[in-house]
């Protein structure tokens, strides 16, 4: 062991403040240790100094006791050391807890959780990256030393990716200390953050990677034991807070989504211009029912809800409404297409009734649709009348009148028509021309201009009388007597 001495006062506070970098510099050692060296010589300076020849005590004994004291002395000052760092990490654990707790944007937090380990433990520069299964960035946040901007660097790891060391980390949750260098280091977006060295950690929510966060280690600070479990721990916190908060927003999302939809088919429900019953599928009580079919029937929503549907006035008289339930429950589905319903005034309202069966919350429901169709049967019956008068009308006229379809197959004709070829309207509705004549005649009748809407028949056609097996010529001056009207449909 070498004793250093100094000639004055002024020379040792030089070498304590000036000459520590140089030298350590020269002596390739770390500048704490050698400042630990030069506390050393100052004791033994000291020691030196007030003891004179007497602290130089010869022997195992002394030298043992020396060594143990300055053993003791440097051990209490690391330890000192030791505690305070893990108490700056141990703090910045505590913050970000306490982040975590309050802040609700994953944005915000992760940001901050940043500028925290920054802030407090003194990191050269934080960046913490949350990913997709595809390991694609999605959020990234970042923070540099002394106000430095960080933006560059998140900018570039969105549009590059993940770095070298965070591809290294993705999916594990162990921390992993990298020496700053190499071919990938060169363009990495975290070179430009001060620090020799990085130490860097996966997000895992569970078995599952959700990204990684990589801290800057600058020269001379000093990592305890425990900080990079603590860091481990600090990462998994926020993957977890991360994931709570976006299930949470995922869930409001859902929530929103249902109320909305919930409020559409309310909406559909009570504005709907067809009757609508909900019943109980179990019991066959009615649970709901909307505007209309209370207008339709002039009965009240207190005279629909809870009782059966074969007890509820309007449905009262309808035998099939007891049995049609029955065959809902195994079937899933009933239609009626006129039914009777009355109204509380006594009116009967022809209806068309659907049942069908759905699931809610994986409970079976019963839908029942009641529309009311008069208008149709008043169209239809006038469209009956239409057709009667337009029959007779046709069957009346002194004129021989028949529609053929594109395939020239008969579709009607009047009775006069069907009184010239000897056969009734039914015989020949749903046939050609060759079934009534022969083919060189069918031809005739099928010429292009025989199928285009005319009332000129073809020439010599004559009356062909098919009970009699031939034609009967009734005009021979090239007039038939056979005038048609054919269209195409």
């Amino acid at each position: 062991m070498t004793i250093r001495s100094y000639a004055t006062p002024e020379a040792f506070r030089q070498a304590l403040e000036i000459r520590p970098k140089k030298e350590a510099a020269a002596a390739g050692r770390d500048l704490n240790r050698f400042r630990q060296l030069l506390v050393f010589d100052r004791f033994l300076a000291r020691v030196s100094t007030v003891l004179g020849d007497r602290a130089i005590v010869k022997g195992v004994v002394a030298r043992d006791f020396l060594i143990r004291t300055v053993r003791h002395s440097i051990e209490s000052n690391q330890s000192r050391e030791r505690l305070r760092h893990l108490s700056r990490v141990l703090r910045t654990v505590r913050k970000v807890n306490q982040l975590i707790v309050r802040e609700r944007d994953p944005v915000r937090l992760t940001q901050q959780a940043c500028d925290l380990l920054i802030e407090l433990r003194g990191y050269g520069s934080a960046f913490l990256v949350l990913t997709d299964d595809a390991q694609q960035p999605r959020l990234v946040a970042g923070a540099m030393a002394d106000r430095e901007n960080a933006g560059p660097a998140r900018e570039a790891i969105h549009r590059l990716g993940l770095t070298a060391c965070m591809r290294q980390v993705w999916g594990s949750a162990s921390p992993v200390i990298l020496e700053h260098g190499g071919l990938e280091c060169g363009n990495c977006p975290l070179s430009t953050a001060p620090g020799g060295k990085h130490m860097a950690c996966g997000l895992m929510h569970g078995d599952s990677p959700t990204g990684a966060m990589v801290v800057a280690i600058p020269t001379g600070l000093s990592l305890t034991e425990e900080e990079p479990g603590l860091l481990a721990e600090i990462a998994g916190d926020i993957a977890f807070a991360v994931h709570a908060i976006e299930q949470e927003e995922k869930r409001k999302k859902a929530e929103h989504a249902l109320e909305a939809s919930e409020k559409r088919y309310r909406r559909l429900f009570e504005t709907a211009r067809d009757g609508i019953l909900i019943l109980d599928f179990s019991t066959g009580r009615i649970v709901d029912v909307n505007p209309f079919l209370m207008e339709l029937t002039s009965y009240s929503r207190e005279d629909f809800l809870g009782k059966h549907l074969w007890d509820v006035g309007p449905f009262k008289d309808i035998a099939v409404s007891k049995s049609s339930f029955a065959e809902l429950q195994s079937r899933s589905y009933v239609r009626y297409e006129d039914l009777p319903l009355e109204a509380r005034d006594g009116r009967k309202i022809p209806v068309e009734f659907v049942s069908n069966v759905y699931r809610v919350d994986d409970q079976p429901v019963i839908q029942c649709n009641i529309r009311d169709i008069t208008r149709r049967r008043r169209a239809e019956e006038a469209l009956r009348h239409s057709e009667g008068l337009y029959r007779s009308l046709i069957d009346h006229i002194p004129q021989r009148i028949f529609l053929k379809d594109r395939s020239s197959v008969y579709v009607s004709c009047n009775a006069i028509f069907a009184q010239d070829l000897g056969i009734s309207s039914e015989e020949i509705v749903g046939k050609d021309d060759l079934a009534f004549f022969p083919p060189e005649l069918a031809e005739l009748v099928r010429e292009k201009r025989w199928r285009r809407r005319t009332v000129l028949a073809p020439p010599d056609i004559g009356r062909f009388d098919l009970r009699r097996g031939k034609r009967s010529d009734l005009d021979q001056c090239g007039h038939p007597r056979l005038r048609s009207l054919s269209t195409t449909s």
